[in-house]
């Protein structure tokens, strides 16, 4: 059986400072490296940490790698 292990993340760095932020989402990709991680967020410094970025803008998804 196939099983998938998805984490999601909606916006948890919102109300802290870039540096925090970097550093929690290296933490979580460290501690999850065998889950697939879906981490949603506005800040720039965090996109760069990730190899695949999916951009939902007025409805339609588009792939940014």
């Amino acid at each position: 059986a196939l099983v998938l292990k998805i984490l999601l993340f909606d916006e948890i760095d919102e109300n802290i400072n870039s540096k925090l932020a970097v550093e929690i989402c290296l933490n979580l990709r460290n501690i999850f490296k065998d889950k697939i991680i879906l981490y949603i967020t506005h800040n720039e410094k965090v996109k760069l940490l990730f190899n695949k970025k999916y951009i939902i803008k007025n409805g339609v998804i588009s792939i940014n790698q």
